[in-house]
């Protein structure tokens, strides 16, 4: 009996053993198959895996989108005014071959000026000339008897009034008495030049003011944008087909005007921006070896389709060889991929997600390997 009883003991211990051998071989299988998991598969307790590498953050886009951006430029300050001041003078001009001659100069910046002939002895003409440096204008030359003449100049520089020579008239001068009312204007204004670069879709001039009296006039490329009061800050928008690759702005002042402020632009533009997820996990020596029998994994989410498509997975092992790639329908929520030892190598390996002809955001992105 005791032998009897010895025999069953060993045998039930016998069966207890293969027992528990084939219920922890059923456990720690998971079967070697591309396919895809519902989400909440890929978590850090997934069954027979270890997690080695995890981007749970911010959702990351992937996929081609146009970008808006704007960026400042400060130009600076300027302080710009306009005044005036009046001349009021009286003067005998005359010239002849025996006498010499002299003239009335006026120096600035004359918009026009009231002329009186006093008296005359009709000898010859009055010559009036206006030379802003670069060019000598004739305003005037002709005889002119007594009267009160208004004459345009629009001249920066200098005007000059003077009687012609008497000729063969050699026993006396031409003589013109005469009267010049003007007022001569002083300009103080700032020119600021920027470049507009090709991605740029339109622009806002930004004045701020810290004093202003009287009325601005603010010019872009000779086209006047701006001309009236103003308030403490004005901004001034300008679309690409107002703008030039470089642009100049001219800020001056009206008559008795002054300003004093500085002057941004803000220049937006329109961009495309390419997007791809990327992660790297560490292969060491001991995982490598196991790879042959157990596959890696990779799991992610996609939390939103923007364009629907196709994407790309690929794996760029330590030495810099893409071995794995897989082309997929962007059209669920959750993907697992696994990955053999031909496609990776002890080191740094990097997973990355691009997409083909879609757009859309993943997160949760996990690496993980078999447990030993």
């Amino acid at each position: 009996m005791a032998h009897e009883f010895e025999a069953a003991l060993i045998l039930g211990l016998v069966l207890i053993t293969i027992g528990v051998l084939i219920f922890n071989s059923q456990a720690s299988f998971t079967p070697y198959s591309y396919g895809v998991y519902n989400r909440g598969y890929a978590t850090d307790t997934f069954y027979g895996y270890q997690l080695i590498s995890s981007d749970s953050g911010r959702p990351i886009f992937v996929g081609t989108s146009l970008v808006s951006s704007s960026k400042t430029e400060d130009l600076g300050t300027f302080f710009i005014s306009t005044t005036s001041s009046r001349i009021l003078t009286n003067k005998r001009l005359f010239s002849g071959a025996l006498f010499g001659y002299n003239s009335l100069n006026i120096n600035g910046n004359i918009r026009d000026l009231q002329l009186r002939v006093l008296n005359s002895n009709g000898y010859g003409n009055l010559i009036l000339t206006a030379d802003n440096g670069a060019i000598k204008r004739i305003i005037v030359d002709k005889e002119l008897s007594i009267g009160s003449y208004n004459i345009p100049i629009q001249n920066d520089g200098t005007v000059e009034i003077k009687a012609a020579s008497s000729g063969w008239r050699i026993w006396a001068p031409t003589i013109y008495d005469v009267q010049v009312d003007a007022n001569v204007y002083n300009y103080k204004s700032d020119v600021k030049e920027f470049i507009v670069e090709p991605n740029v879709t339109n622009v806002d001039v930004k004045l701020y003011f810290t004093s202003s009296t009287g009325k601005i006039r603010v010019k872009l490329n000779d086209k006047i944008i701006l001309e009236r009061d103003v308030r403490p800050e004005e901004t001034i928008s300008l679309n690409s087909n107002e703008l030039q690759t470089r642009n100049s702005l001219v800020i001056d002042a009206w008559d008795g005007s002054e300003f004093r402020g500085r002057v941004n632009v803000i220049k937006y533009s329109r961009s495309q921006d390419t997007g791809k997820a990327r992660l790297d996990f560490f292969v060491d020596e001991g995982f490598y070896k196991m790879m042959a029998g157990k596959p890696g994994r990779i799991t992610f989410d996609i939390t939103r389709v923007e364009k629907p498509g196709q994407m790309i997975l690929k794996i760029r092992n330590s030495e810099g060889n893409v071995i794995f790639t897989r082309v997929l329908d962007v059209n669920q929520d959750s993907y697992s991929e696994y990955f053999t030892e031909i496609h990776v190598k002890p080191g740094v390996n990097t997973f990355t997600i691009e997409a083909l002809d879609s757009a859309f955001w993943v997160r949760d992105i996990k690496v993980w390997m078999m447990d030993p």
